[in-house]
């Protein structure tokens, strides 16, 4: 039903996003502050 598809969903996106903050953001971080400097 929709709401166990939300649930899920959910999930998935929670996951991917802290693969995201833990692993690309601190990658963008040091290019735009290897940018900089």
């Amino acid at each position: 039903d929709a709401a166990h598809n939300a649930s899920v969903l959910y999930s998935y996106i929670s996951s991917i996003h802290q693969v995201w903050l833990q692993q690309l953001y601190p990658m963008l971080e040091k290019v735009e502050l290897g940018g900089a400097a």
